[in-house]
């Protein structure tokens, strides 16, 4: 038999359970292509250190869009064939129907491209777009510029794009 205490938690708990899933269902399902690097990128000495900082890139991105509740981040895993070709070519967040492809394979209703531009050593943009994943429209784009070609840098943009959707603008998810 429980305690009286416990008897008037049962009924919240049940809610708090039914809200959890309820709240995630009502996101919408993101699927986050991996962030390409262009630009200056002569010293083909350092492209290992740019596609490491495009994987953290990604991983930040998609990590912080699901972890705050923005959006139910999918796995892309399922189209890891298509993903691989469309990598073989430069700029994939360039190709409108490629990107819609992508989101009809996994089931996404939006789908997130990145890129960086490095300008220099010192001046380089992040650039995100959100688009629809069956008419490929663009309903978010935000250009990020900021400085220095270093981890620390690359991850304070990305962190500042999650926060600003977050913070700034819910009514565009």
């Amino acid at each position: 038999m429980l305690r009286p205490a416990f008897r008037r938690l049962v009924p919240l708990a049940v809610l708090l359970a039914l809200a959890v899933p309820a709240a995630a269902a009502e996101r919408k399902s993101l699927v986050v292509l991996d962030a390409e690097v262009e630009g200056d990128l002569s010293d083909v000495s350092r492209r290992g250190d740019w596609d490491a900082r495009a994987a953290l890139l990604t991983r930040t991105l998609k990590d912080g869009l699901n972890a705050d509740g923005l959006y139910r981040v999918l796995d892309d895993a399922a189209a890891a064939d298509l993903l691989a070709r469309l990598r073989a070519r430069r700029e994939v967040h360039a190709c409108e129907a490629c990107l819609v492809e992508v989101a009809e394979r996994l089931g996404a209703e939006r789908v997130l491209s990145a890129w960086v531009f490095r300008m220099s050593a010192l001046i380089l943009t992040l650039h995100v777009e959100i688009r629809d994943g069956k008419s490929g429209d663009v309903l978010i784009r935000k250009i990020l510029d900021f400085r220095g070609d270093n981890d620390t840098a690359w991850l304070r943009a990305a962190n500042y794009f999650v926060r600003w959707l977050r913070e700034d603008a819910p009514d565009l998810r």
